[in-house]
Order: structure tokens, then C-alpha cells, then sequence
């Protein structure tokens, strides 16, 4: 039996989305996250903007993903002159393109973070910078409801994995107990 397959992600490139999420701010990448989660997120929009004008400003990237079907209108509401509709993702196909696609770009970008104070603290045993570069990691990538043990124990062994001569080994039984890491 065959399974129907997205058919949208393979009819054009996606390549402006992803130069348009590339220089998204960090509120308008919680947004994604919020519309990936099935949410809805309400933003100005404006029929006259042009192609030039996309990158002026992040209400425009709205625009643009509202335009070209990655986003659709819940209800509309007029304050004044201006127009703010309620987004949300459109069908299982687009939430196909934001879930694999938008979160590898997003992906990409944290791999491009540079950990090297943080493996240098972990090598050294640097506890006051291995605590500042963890405070920074957190609070750039998590949300206050990633409030469980197993979230932070993923999160270190992920973020350590990448040091290089070294392999993160997690919960290995040691001695008459366990240790949570281990390199």
C-alpha cells in the first residue's frame, strides 16, 4: 500500500523562504515555532508591498508567506487604515515544509555556533564559563516549558557530543550507581 506523498515541497524552489527565515529575528522564530505547533499568530498585512521591499522588515515576511500560500487567514480585523489578519499554517503539505525544512535551516544555523569556550571550559574544568556559555546556549534555544530533567540531560549530551577525541556516552552504570554524562 502506498502512502500519499506531499506533492507542494517539490514544486518550486524554496530557496527565498529560506533566505527570509535566514535573517528572521528571534520573535519572528518563536512565531514559526508557535505556527508549527498549530497556533496562531495575528500580523499586519499589506497588499501593495513588492518583491524589493521583502526584506526591509520582518512584518513583510508575513506578507510574503501569506501571498505565496505558506500561510492563510483565520479572521481578518481592520484597526484605523491597516489590516491584521490571524495566520496559521494552511494544510499537512506546508506543515510538511515548516517542519523539515524551516527547522534543517534553523538547524544549520546552531550548528554554526561556536562552542569553543564552552569545550575549552569543559576540557579545563572552568566551571564559571562552562556555567555562562550553558546560561547563553539555554537561553537562546529553550522555553520556560522545557522544565523536565530529561530535556537538559538531552540538551548537555547533544551539546557536548560535539567535542572533538571525545564521545558523550550517557547513563553508563558505574561502580554501584550511574553517571548521567561521561566523556
Amino acid at each position: 500500500m502506498e502512502f500519499p506523498v506531499a506533492h507542494w515541497p517539490n514544486t518550486s524552489s524554496n530557496s527565498i523562504i529560506r533566505e527570509l527565515i535566514s535573517i528572521a529575528d528571534d520573535e519572528a522564530k518563536e512565531e514559526i515555532e508557535q505556527l508549527i505547533q498549530g497556533e496562531t499568530i495575528t500580523k499586519p498585512i499589506n497588499e501593495d508591498i513588492v518583491y524589493a521591499d521583502i526584506t526591509k522588515n520582518m512584518d513583510n515576511l508575513w506578507n510574503f508567506l501569506y501571498f505565496t500560500g505558506y500561510l492563510k487567514k483565520v479572521s481578518k480585523e481592520q484597526i484605523g487604515v491597516q489590516n491584521y489578519f490571524e495566520l496559521t499554517i494552511p494544510n499537512n503539505e506546508i506543515l510538511y515544509i515548516y517542519e523539515r525544512h524551516i527547522r534543517e535551516w534553523f538547524d544549520e544555523q546552531i550548528r554554526e555556533v561556536d562552542m569553543t569556550n564552552l569545550y575549552t571550559a569543559v576540557l579545563s574544568q572552568d566551571i564559571a564559563t562552562f556555567e555562562d556559555e550553558i546560561i547563553h546556549l539555554l537561553g537562546e534555544s529553550i522555553s520556560y516549558l522545557d522544565s523536565h530533567e530529561n530535556f537538559y540531560h538531552g540538551f548537555l549530551t547533544g551539546v557536548l557530543r560535539g567535542i572533538k577525541g571525545y564521545q558523550a556516552i550517557s547513563n553508563r552504570e558505574s561502580g554501584s550507581g550511574r553517571v548521567v554524562i561521561s566523556f
